[in-house]
């Protein structure tokens, strides 16, 4: 009797098997996953598997995600976060730039806080971030909360 090796995908107590590789930066197993047919874009707990890989600051399970068609911008059920203003909060440079070069949109505000990525970053002290979106996210430097707080 044979074993598979793929864990299987459908959706478990706390997450999908692509959410639990992509939390712990199981990269190669995201790639066996999504080959046997994984939801790359599925929320388990409010949160998909590139929300997950930007959370844990795992940057090579984040670009197998993005290369297989992730969708970088999808907003987080849980909190109302993109996977970038979670990367700019904790100041993960290398997350937050791989997001950047996949397309992320600078733009885009927190559903419960109405703040931007660049005041996330700049609320959290963290200027390489700040510098990162305003050069290279083309952030715009006088975006302001939902309730126009600056």
């Amino acid at each position: 009797k044979s074993q598979s090796k793929v864990p299987s995908v459908m959706t478990g107590f706390y997450a999908q098997a692509i959410h639990i590789a992509a939390e712990n930066g199981h990269a190669d197993a995201i790639v066996e996953l999504l080959a046997y047919g994984a939801d790359i874009n599925s929320m388990s707990m409010g949160l998909t598997p590139l929300h997950l890989a930007a959370t844990k600051n795992r940057p090579e399970a984040l670009k197998i995600l993005l290369e297989n068609n992730a969708k970088v911008d999808i907003i987080s059920e849980l909190d109302g976060s993109t996977a970038l203003f979670i990367a700019c909060g904790h100041g993960f440079d290398v997350v937050v730039r791989l997001l950047l070069k996949y397309g992320a949109d600078t733009s885009i505000r927190n559903m419960k806080t109405g703040a931007f990525p660049l005041l996330h970053a700049t609320v959290n002290n963290k200027m390489q971030i700040v510098r990162m979106l305003l050069h290279d996210g083309h952030a715009d430097a006088n975006e302001a909360t939902a309730d126009g707080w600056r």
